[in-house]
């Protein structure tokens, strides 16, 4: 039986080795622009070069790193609209009820291994075995990462287009997920005012709705309705997301490629559709361009709960609890059964969850419109 130690005795060694891992997989994560920190220990929790210290879609919290323990609370309280206190009115009489809702935060491991194919073929070989398997660490962990993430955002415990989950390095049974790093996904993740079906108009409720009809697909008079129910309908408006530069604060739409050509081929939604290459901020620069104060980002990996039904989804600030326990490290495995194999392995130990509130997400929209692909 396998036992397992870090790679190296010489602390120095590993600690440079972990680093650049860390890095070169952190710099990787499209998310890594949209995450803030918690707070200021969390300040430098990634090494994201475009790491967005003022507002995010993602919180950091790195609160492991200071003690044990399996989970953390983190307090959440929803935006307060109120007209105030004015002049020498009792305030008294009009003090908001705060209510602060706990959202548990767990984590877990997840370890990459290898293992060689003997001695003989190590000699062969022109390229050293520890180099080629971080190799494929550093393009394995970002996948990994990104799609806990995501599908943590999606708050879909069934999908049928499975090979986006399999690429994304997300644990699966025929698309049922239940849960990813420690923390649940629910069934029930968006409540029914956060699920919008097109057209938009009310005329569709279901997904079965959208499925049957081909013309429930995107446009600008639909993105126009969603605007409405966003910012105007909605008892919680989503916070905006400063990206910098000559943009103006937005939310961020994510949607599938035939989502956006649906969008591309309405003229209406051409005249009004901006480039977003003057902002700051990562991701909005490499968005496909914004419609009022939605940033579009065609996304690979959009999840489909039923066939012929894709869910986009819109983020606001604060729309994900991520917790960094460790950074990406070497682990080198003994046997005393297989002297001429090397055992190795990357291990990595984060969380993430969806925010919610009083059982409700606040943040996330999920939008559901008609594509051709069935899975």
């Amino acid at each position: 039986m396998a036992t397992w130690e870090k790679l190296a005795t010489d602390d120095d060694v590993l600690t440079l080795r972990s680093e650049k891992l860390t890095r070169a997989v952190e710099r990787s994560l499209i998310f890594g622009s949209v995450m803030e920190a918690a707070n200021a220990s969390a300040e430098k929790a990634f090494r994201h070069e475009y790491y967005n210290k003022t507002a995010g879609i993602i919180t950091v919290h790195t609160d492991f790193e200071q003690g044990p323990g399996y989970q953390i609370t983190v307090p959440y309280t929803p935006s307060v609209f109120n007209a105030g206190v004015q002049g020498d009115a009792r305030a008294k009489d009009q003090s908001i009820n705060l209510t602060i809702d706990g959202l548990n935060l767990r984590y877990s491991a997840v370890r990459l291994p290898f293992q060689s194919s003997g001695k003989v073929q190590e000699k062969y070989s022109v390229l050293k075995f520890l180099d080629v398997a971080e190799g494929s660490g550093k393009r394995w962990f970002p996948r990994q990462i990104e799609g806990s993430i995501w599908t943590q955002l999606n708050g879909l415990s069934s999908v049928v287009n499975t090979s986006r989950l399999t690429y994304l390095n997300i644990p699966n049974s025929a698309g049922t997920i239940t849960d990813i790093m420690g923390n649940t996904v629910s069934s029930t993740a968006h409540d029914a005012a956060h699920i919008l079906y097109a057209p938009f108009d009310g005329s569709i409720t279901t997904n079965a709705g959208v499925a049957a009809d081909p013309t429930a697909t995107l446009s600008a008079s639909g993105l126009d309705l969603i605007i409405k129910e966003l910012f105007q309908d909605s008892d919680e408006p989503p916070e905006m997301i400063d990206v910098g530069g000559n943009q103006r604060p937005g939310v961020f739409m994510f949607l599938d490629y035939e989502g956006m050509n649906q969008l591309r081929a309405d003229p209406a939604f051409q005249r009004i559709f901006q480039q977003t290459s003057g902002a700051e901020n990562y991701l909005a620069k490499m968005a496909c361009g914004r419609y009022r104060e939605l940033i579009l980002v065609e996304y690979s990996h959009c999840l489909m709960p039923i066939a012929n039904v894709m869910q986009g989804l819109i983020c606001g600030r604060n729309s994900l609890q991520f917790v960094k326990v460790s950074g990406i490290e070497p682990w080198r495995g003994t046997d005393d059964t297989h002297d001429w194999v090397k055992l190795y392995a990357l291990a990595a130990m984060y969380g993430a969850v969806p925010t919610y509130f009083q059982s409700a997400r606040k943040t996330t929209w999920a939008v559901r419109y008609y594509v051709t692909a069935t899975s």
